[in-house]
């Protein structure tokens, strides 16, 4: 039969296990609260989600909040004026009034240009073109090269009056140069291809020679190029004796290619610059070498052939 009242939870407990039978007050679980959703035969019942309990610190921890920490901003630096003004024009003082008889047309489009404090520009100003020349030869540059063509000569005549022929002739070369950079159909610089190390710059010279017999160091007995020194490698001591110190299969596979004669007196020369020692040494070595290219020489049998006497 069920109970037709709703039954209560005791807020007490009786320790049955305590032999003193004492009773215990333990706090009750909290209560669950219920909601009746009355459906259309009445009999559905929803239960509610408890209340969310706050829990309480109760070890007494100090609990610290973390700064956000703001990054460092960096503070970009204003653009150097410096740069700007050099190549400025002249304001608020109106435009160049030009020479007697000359007006000025060192402007845009020929028209006259802006004027410094003076009443001229710095190309109808004699005495600015020298301050500009010596200060500021950048700007100067840069006045010319803006000219228009039609006015160019007028300009360089004031800079020649004022400065010199020489100096108005590498302005000349400065403008040419600089409006070169601009242009955009000008040829352009290779690819610069793999490093190889190369021998001193030979001259179109030949070689005189050592002694008065002259030098027959080259092909078929003829005279060798000569080298920076005015002489070849062969003729020139320094060099034969850096090559049989340093480079000395140089030295062999020069030697090998000279005909008899010439080898002779290259190792007579060998002889006299690094001692008789070293020149019997290439001259053994330009053998070795001689008869690895003979193609008539005896070839070597095959590793299986040899058999054990």
């Amino acid at each position: 039969m069920p109970f037709q009242q709703r039954l209560k939870s005791s807020v007490t407990i009786v320790d049955l296990c305590d032999d003193q039978g004492t009773v215990k007050l333990e706090t009750a679980a909290p209560r669950v609260a219920v909601s009746q959703a009355e459906d259309a035969h009445g009999a559905d019942k929803k239960m509610a989600k408890p209340e969310a309990v706050v829990s309480k610190n109760e070890l007494g921890e100090v609990r610290v909040k973390r700064e956000k920490q703001e990054r460092a901003t960096v503070e970009r630096k204003p653009t150097a004026r410096g740069k700007y003004l050099m190549y400025a024009p002249h304001e608020g003082h109106g435009v160049c009034r030009g020479k007697p008889g000359h007006p000025c047309v060192f402007g845009h489009m020929s028209s006259p240009a802006m004027a410094a404090p003076s009443g001229l520009c710095d190309l109808c100003d004699p005495t600015m073109i020298a301050t500009l020349s010596e200060s500021l030869p950048g700007r100067l540059t840069y006045l010319l090269k803006n000219v228009d063509t039609s006015a160019s000569g007028r300009a360089f005549e004031y800079v020649q009056s004022a400065l010199g022929v020489e100096i108005a002739n590498e302005y000349r070369a400065r403008v040419d140069r600089a409006r070169q950079r601009q242009n955009p159909a000008r040829v352009r610089r290779a690819a610069r291809g793999p490093y190889r190390k190369r021998e001193a710059p030979c001259s179109e010279d030949v070689c005189p020679g050592r002694d008065a017999a002259g030098c027959n160091f080259g092909e078929s007995s003829s005279a060798a190029t000569a080298l920076t020194s005015g002489y070849c490698g062969l003729c020139d001591s320094k060099v034969l004796r850096q090559w049989s110190e340093q480079e000395p299969a140089k030295l062999t596979s020069t030697l090998r290619r000279l005909e008899q004669a010439a080898l002779e007196k290259a190792l007579d020369f060998l002889k006299a610059d690094v001692g008789e020692v070293k020149a019997k040494d290439f001259e053994a070595r330009v053998e070795r070498a001689r008869r690895r290219r003979d193609p008539g020489r005896p070839k070597r049998k095959a590793r299986g052939t040899y058999k054990r006497s």
